[in-house]
C-alpha cells in the first residue's frame, strides 16, 4: 500500500482528535459544520452544549477508526483496513442523527433535515455495498481453459492468449521482484492486471501466497498465473504445453 496514502490516515486521525478536544473542552463550536453558518436566531433552537458533546465523541471514534485503518494498511491487512474505512459511514450517520436531538423539535427545518439524513443514509449504504461488491467480484479466482488454440482467462482482467504467440512456458517458484500496479487489482495477496517489475512489465493472475506460478512469455510480454494448488498449476502447464504449436519450454 502507498505510504502517502497510509500517512493520510494518521494525519486525519490527529486532526479529528484535536478538533474533538477543542469542541469538548474549549467550546470551539465554530468547528461544527452547519452550526457555524447559523444565524443567532437559529442557534437559539440548538442545545449547543449537548451538540458539542455528541460531535466530540463522534470525532474521537472517527480518529480511532482512521488510526486503525492506517495501522492495518501499514501491516498489509487490507481487508481490515477497508473495514475500518467503511465503518466511517455508519458511525458518522449515527452521530449526525443523534446530533438532531440537540435541535428543539419546534425548529422549522426539523422534518426537512430528517428526510435529508435518511436519504444520505441510504446513499452511503449503497456506496458501501458497491465497494464491497467490486472487491468481491475482482477478488474471485480467475478461470483458465485451453480452447481452439488459445488460453482463455476468465474473470477480472481476463483475456484470450493465442498459443501461437507463446514463445516460452515454465513453472516458477516466485513472482518477479519489485511489483508495482499499473492497471489492475491489488488486494492483500491477490494481484491481477498489469504490473511493473524489476524485470519489466508483466500481467498477473496470481496469489502471492501460492507455491508455484505458471509463466508464459508471449509477443505482448510475460504472464504469471497461479491456481489454488501447485498440482493444479502444473496440470495447467501440461495442458498448455501439449497444445502449443512448437511445444516450447520443458
Amino acid at each position: 500500500m502507498n505510504r502517502v496514502f497510509i500517512l493520510v490516515f494518521f494525519i486525519l486521525s490527529a486532526v479529528m482528535l484535536v478538533c474533538g478536544l477543542l469542541i469538548r473542552y474549549r467550546n470551539a463550536y465554530f468547528l461544527i459544520a452547519g452550526y457555524n453558518t447559523m444565524t443567532e436566531a437559529e442557534k437559539e433552537t440548538v442545545d449547543t452544549e449537548k451538540m458539542g458533546r455528541t460531535v466530540a465523541v463522534m470525532l474521537y471514534l472517527l480518529a480511532g477508526l482512521a488510526a486503525a485503518a492506517g495501522v492495518f494498511f501499514f501491516l498489509g491487512q487490507d481487508t481490515a483496513g477497508l473495514t475500518a474505512m467503511l465503518a466511517f459511514l455508519p458511525v458518522t450517520l449515527l452521530f449526525v442523527i443523534r446530533a438532531q436531538k440537540s435541535v428543539r423539535p419546534n425548529a422549522a427545518d426539523w422534518k426537512k433535515t430528517s428526510r435529508m439524513i435518511n436519504g444520505l443514509a441510504v446513499f452511503f449504504v449503497l456506496i458501501a455495498l458497491a465497494v464491497a461488491g467490486m472487491i468481491y467480484s475482482n477478488g474471485k479466482p480467475n478461470t483458465f481453459s485451453v480452447e481452439n488454440g488459445a488460453l482463455v482467462i476468465g474473470g477480472a482482467y481476463g483475456q484470450t492468449v493465442p498459443l501461437s504467440t507463446v514463445s516460452e512456458i515454465s513453472v516458477e517458484k516466485s513472482l518477479p521482484s519489485g511489483l508495482k500496479k499499473q492497471n489492475g487489482f491489488d488486494w492483500e495477496s491477490i494481484l491481477k492486471g498489469r504490473f511493473r517489475s524489476d524485470s519489466g512489465d508483466v500481467t498477473l493472475y496470481a496469489d502471492t501466497e501460492s507455491d508455484s506460478f505458471l509463466r508464459l512469455k508471449t509477443a505482448d510480454g510475460q504472464i504469471y498465473i497461479s491456481t489454488p494448488s501447485d498440482a493444479q498449476t502444473r496440470a495447467l502447464y501440461r495442458r498448455i504445453q501439449a497444445a502449443l504449436p512448437a511445444n516450447p519450454g520443458g
